[in-house]
């Protein structure tokens, strides 16, 4: 099985067409393929949400393999810090030091590219589709098996919190929320004045007042044993394989 190789004094790409550039491939994953040069890159895919997904062929020269592979950072973004840029940077983590010692299912990572100042990360994994796996959705049934598999990965996960002590780096998401500012108290509540907050009660769509509630629930959750959790556990980031369910999108 290929291993996975963290960098860490090389250039975060900023855009899709440096993320593909295959001289940047060939120094990100030398490990796979041997030093060689990178002949071929063919792409398969492009998500945009608020990170860019990549779903790319790649082929080194001199070899018959062609690997399918998924890349994943913020590209073409102009100021990735306003973005989250942190978020991508805690997925290369998690990928790097945290997902080998939990029993959790995730996609193979070959690589973890972070810069640590920008703060910018960048993950190489297999393409979950090219190896058979199927995405979930909101949209379809689950099985009473299925959704008692797809909570034993969230309990394999929970089983790992007696990591927490070494893991300074892995904080209580809801604290970050209340304290953050991510988007402004103002632009908050002209969203709750528009189309989001049609259907909610009146003293519900007060921006302040979510604000307030949000800090309040920080305060109760930090007094209360701490755990590790996905943080976006919806059925988008649930993956089917035939060997059972897994979880992709640790941003959070």
């Amino acid at each position: 099985m290929d291993r996975l190789a963290v960098h860490e004094d090389l250039p975060v790409p900023a855009t899709l067409e440096a993320a593909l550039d295959p001289q940047w491939l060939a120094r990100a994953l030398a490990h796979i393929g041997g030093g060689a040069a990178v002949a071929e890159v063919r792409t398969i895919e492009v998500i945009r949400t608020m990170a860019t997904k990549v779903r790319f062929t790649l082929r080194f020269a001199g070899q018959d393999r062609v690997h399918a592979l998924c890349l994943k950072s913020f590209l073409d973004i102009a100021d990735p810090r306003l973005a989250g840029g942190a978020t991508t940077v805690l997925e290369a983590d998690f990928y790097s030091r945290l997902a080998p010692r939990l029993g959790v299912r995730v996609p193979r990572c070959l690589a973890a590219v972070v810069d640590r100042e920008a703060p910018l990360g960048l993950i190489i994994m297999a393409d979950l589709i090219a190896e058979g796996a199927q995405f979930c959705s909101a949209l379809e049934a689950f099985s009473a098996d299925q959704a008692a598999e797809s909570l034993g990965q969230i309990a394999a996960l929970h089983a790992g919190s007696g990591l927490l002590g070494e893991l300074p780096w892995v904080t209580a998401r809801v604290g970050q929320l209340a304290r953050a500012r991510y988007i402004p108290l103002p632009t908050l509540q002209d969203m709750l004045d528009g189309p989001r907050g049609e259907g909610l009660p009146g003293p519900v769509r007060d921006a302040a007042r979510l604000v307030a509630g949000l800090r309040a629930l920080a305060e109760r959750d930090a007094a209360r044993p701490q755990f590790l959790v996905h943080g976006d556990s919806h059925a988008g980031n649930i993956f089917r394989t035939a060997a059972g369910p897994g979880l992709i999108d640790w941003q959070l």
